[in-house]
């Protein structure tokens, strides 16, 4: 699941995980990061 938030003049994307825990007992961690952009308008690619 995730979502995607406009803040002033920036876009976040908010995701979780569970790469902290190591995927056991499906505990995740809510993370964001700022989307970026290409020249051409698309948005780059993510590597969390």
């Amino acid at each position: 699941m995730y979502s995607i938030v406009q803040f002033k003049v920036k876009w976040y994307l908010f995701y979780y995980d569970s790469s902290l825990s190591g995927g056991a007992d499906n505990k995740r961690s809510v993370k964001y990061t700022e989307l970026k952009y290409n020249d051409d308008g698309t948005i780059q690619t993510i590597n969390p």
